[in-house]
């Protein structure tokens, strides 16, 4: 397995050239990720005013440029409903593609979306179909029926992960998105740069006088990966503690929230560790700006607990994603890479 690290860049991921931008892209990812289904009501103009900070007639602009490319519908005294299929099928050529994407009900894979906007972004440049099955589930047997009738296969989210582990035989190149493994010579992976993200990280914590650090994972190989990733470049500086995290696992009681430092390697686990912390001491996580989590969700999702955030642009990581499986296409037999991408701290 070939590794390769994208070059970072300047630009941040929310270069948005309107006033309604970051509303826009986020509706417009939602929609075409199948995460607002067919037939779903919008929330109502003045809630997205609020939540985005604008004004209800910009917001009616945006939500008028999406009726036009046919993703929502404005039904007089009812309001806005979404128009996108569970399934598409876009672009044309002679290569077939199928794409899966995860879905956990009870939160939004939020970077999943804005990865297949990216690879949606890119496929129309290219001679390929994207097949693209909305909300589907992380099994063998997916897995197996799309393999027999596409030439390659994009899967957004770490969970088909586990699908691919039970032993599935695919034929085709897969190329996954926030996978730790390539399972032999049959997955190339995509995930934001561990390494630089440490390296953020440290710098952050330095300036401000930080001496001991806890790090909270998942069992996750990826979160493995960056939990440790951490520890090697922070072992050199102060002292640092790793604790694995389990969904429902009660919070330590001696931990100084207020004023301890803290890495934690996922933006659900922020979420969650953040609402424990609302519940159980009340105010916000957040205010400690001796907190950082990585991959971003804090910044995508409206509502999510905001915070110090690493993460990477997910809709270059889906157009990354996306030249990755064409490169395998036109090369039978070429060995998967690693593809780390850069990524900002804000």
């Amino acid at each position: 397995m070939f590794l390769e690290t994208v070059g970072a860049g300047t630009k941040k991921w929310k270069s948005y050239d309107r006033p309604d931008g970051e509303l826009y892209h986020f509706l417009r990812a939602m929609i075409r990720s199948g995460e607002f289904a067919q037939g779903e009501k919008l929330p109502s103009l003045r809630q997205f005013a609020a939540e985005f900070h604008l004004s209800v007639a910009t917001v009616q602009r945006c939500i008028a440029d999406l009726e036009n490319e046919g993703l929502v519908e404005r039904v007089h005294g009812s309001g806005v409903f979404v128009r996108s299929p569970r399934k598409m099928v876009i672009g044309g050529g002679d290569r077939r593609i199928a794409v899966k994407l995860e879905r956990n009900p009870a939160m939004l894979d939020t970077y999943c979306s804005y990865a297949l906007l990216g690879a949606q972004e890119r496929a129309a440049t290219q001679n390929c179909i994207l097949e693209i099955d909305y909300r589907s589930l992380p099994t063998r047997q997916a897995l197996l029926e799309a393999g027999r009738e596409c030439d390659a296969m994009l899967l957004l989210g770490a969970n088909y992960e586990e699908a691919i582990q039970d032993g599935v035989d695919l034929s085709c190149p897969v190329v996954g998105v926030e996978f730790g493994d390539s399972h032999g010579s049959l997955c190339s992976v995509l995930s934001l740069d561990p390494f630089q993200a440490a390296g953020l990280a440290v710098a952050y914590f330095r300036k401000l006088g930080v001496d001991g650090i806890t790090v909270l994972h998942s069992s996750h190989e990826i979160h493995r990966e960056r939990a440790e990733a951490f520890r090697y470049r922070w072992s050199r500086i102060g002292q640092c503690r790793l604790h694995e995290f389990q969904e429902r696992e009660n919070i330590p009681e001696d931990w100084d929230w207020a004023n301890g430092a803290f890495y934690i390697t996922g933006g659900d686990t922020y979420d969650y560790v953040a609402e424990r912390f609302r519940q159980h001491a009340g105010g916000d996580l957040c205010r400690n700006r001796r907190i950082i989590s990585l991959d971003g969700k804090a910044r995508l999702v409206p509502g999510k607990h905001p915070g110090v955030c690493i993460f990477p642009d997910w809709r270059e990581v889906g157009r990354a994603a996306l030249d990755e499986v064409i490169r395998r296409i036109e090369n039978p037999g070429s060995p998967p890479r690693r593809i780390l991408m850069p990524c900002i701290l804000e």
